[in-house]
């Protein structure tokens, strides 16, 4: 026979917690599409399993970052996930044109990355 529920959901509580600021931290480094449900659990020090269980899916965690007022008010979590879709899909068109064209892209990775990371800050509660 396990340990008492309470104590079962007093264990479970600080992986949900460390999963969901692991998610904060990532998402405004390296953006939301930028992370993966691997890298948040290695930073959380948890399975990909706990994700799941906690939360379904890396979307499931950027709601429940809504629901706690983390993300700044107003801000739709799929809309959030959409800019940052745009954002990307932009980023990297105007590479793609640089390539071929004399249109003007020379930012790197890195600043791609900063801007990720302005992006997110700036909708995250700090």
């Amino acid at each position: 026979m396990g340990a008492p529920r309470s104590q079962r959901t007093a264990v479970l509580a600080p992986s949900r917690e460390r999963i969901r600021e692991a998610a904060k931290t990532l998402f405004t480094e390296r953006g939301y599409e930028g992370t993966s449900t691997a890298a948040i659990c290695r930073l959380a020090r948890t399975s990909q399993s706990q994700l799941i269980k906690h939360f379904t899916s890396k979307q499931g965690v950027l709601k429940e970052m809504a629901s706690r007022e983390e993300l700044v008010t107003g801000i739709h979590p799929q809309a959030l996930r959409s800019a940052l879709m745009g954002a990307v899909e932009g980023l990297l068109r105007d590479q793609l044109l640089a390539r071929t064209s004399r249109f003007p892209a020379s930012y790197s990775e890195a600043d791609m990355r900063a801007i990720f990371a302005h992006f997110l800050s700036s909708c995250v509660n700090q």
